[in-house]
């Protein structure tokens, strides 16, 4: 626990490492955006060519593999956070328990004084 505790936060990386989610995040929302109205356009036309068909099945392929490679980024950028703030719980405990033992010795002092 108190190596854990005394561990640097490294706070650049989390800021930036949260901002990176944030923006994973928008590019899935605006994928997923982009592909209703693709689908949208695509029901108006009533024609459907192997090629065409073929072409979708492309872009759906290549879509899952970018959201793999997003999901895949955000759960490192999530291990990163998750990691950081292990440490801050730790250095919580840890000032928690100083904390306390100063507590105690303030106690300690006042009845000493009280008493004698």
């Amino acid at each position: 626990m108190h190596n854990v505790a005394l561990t640097k936060i490294n706070w650049k990386s989390v800021i930036t490492t949260t901002i990176a989610l944030s923006e994973l995040a928008r590019k899935i929302y605006d994928t997923l955006k982009k592909h209703d109205k693709s689908s949208k356009s695509q029901k108006k036309d009533k024609e459907i060519s192997i090629t065409k068909f073929s072409n979708r099945i492309q872009r759906l392929e290549n879509n899952e593999l970018e959201h793999a490679e997003l999901i895949s980024k955000m759960a490192d950028q999530i291990e990163v956070l998750s990691k950081s703030f292990r440490v801050v719980g730790a250095r919580l405990n840890l000032t928690l328990f100083i904390s306390i033992c100063a507590a105690i010795l303030v106690l300690f002092t006042i009845i000493w004084i009280v008493l004698f």
